[in-house]
């Protein structure tokens, strides 16, 4: 049963989940990239960092070229990147100790293209997209830069964010870098979308993506009963994500969920039902957190 201080931390979470917009630089996928280095365009510092830029301003490029032919997707798009981000700089701010600069920066170059290429369906087979991903991500590399095993633990970070992989990865321990790597690169990829408010509309985003791309059914995953199965499944890799209370915010969406009635878990999201459901689960933190 979550503690007093687990509530607290939830709280918090979900005060940060009404303010995310305020986090994002508004700006480009590059913009937020420096933004997490601490780095200014004119002031890259390293050759990693200067990949990182690189990488970003690619991804930038790709997705204003889809807007501009109004193919850019629902959900897999530069504001998930940039989501992405933001939610890398809380873990590492988290837990600063996880791990050191060069293998925390090979890790943000994993992430801001982990999803390039994306076509909007879910994997035909087994790491489908991630190979591809991590394909051409590894091909806008310089191995005499990167070296090659950087770039093997660069294409590994991006496979292992294949969603079929959770449940394996939450069994496996720790205690290396690269499985630390990992589990900071799989729950930022999911960080967002944990969320209360802004989680139950991504939720919407990823049912208009896929219900674009031929998949009606995914229609499901913009109610609340298709976001309690989302909820269940997240795998919290992370002592970065588990410090910042994020399974008491689970726990109380799922409790909340529960409370509704079957018409209302199938309600898809509209902007005044994502604002009740996320009022619902701050009421509901409040009274756990005064017991």
């Amino acid at each position: 049963m979550p503690s007093r201080s687990d509530h607290q931390k939830a709280l918090k979470l979900a005060d940060l989940d009404r303010a995310w917009l305020t986090l994002k630089s508004g700006g480009t996928v590059t913009d937020q990239a420096l933004r997490l280095l601490g780095a200014e365009e004119q002031t890259v510092r390293t050759p990693l960092e200067a990949l990182i830029k690189s990488l970003s301003d690619q991804v930038e490029a790709d997705g204003q070229r889809r807007a501009e032919r109004g193919c850019e997707l629902a959900y897999h798009n530069r504001e998930h990147v940039k989501d992405v981000l933001v939610a890398l700089k809380l873990l590492a701010d988290a837990a600063p100790n996880a791990l050191a600069a060069e293998d925390l920066h090979l890790t943000i170059l994993a992430m801001v293209g982990h999803d390039l290429g994306h076509d909007g369906l879910p994997n035909r087979s087994p790491r489908q997209l991630e190979i591809q991903s991590s394909q051409m991500v590894c091909s806008l590399m310089d191995p005499s830069t990167l070296g090659h095993q950087r770039l093997r633990r660069l294409r590994t970070i991006i496979l292992m964010t294949d969603p079929k992989d959770y449940p394996r990865l939450a069994q496996r321990s720790r205690s290396s870098v690269l499985s630390t790597q990992i589990a900071l690169a799989v729950d930022a990829d999911l960080f967002t979308s944990l969320l209360p408010s802004r989680g139950f509309l991504l939720g919407a985003r990823l049912a208009e993506e896929q219900v674009h791309a031929g998949l009606p059914h995914a229609i499901s995953l913009a109610t609340l009963q298709g976001r309690a199965g989302f909820l269940k499944f997240a795998p919290l890799l992370s002592a970065a994500i588990r410090s910042l209370g994020m399974q008491a915010l689970i726990d109380a969406q799922l409790a909340v969920i529960q409370r509704l009635s079957e018409a209302e878990r199938l309600r898809p999201w509209t902007p005044d039902w994502g604002n009740e459901f996320a009022g619902l689960v701050h009421d509901h933190l409040r009274a756990g957190k005064s017991i």
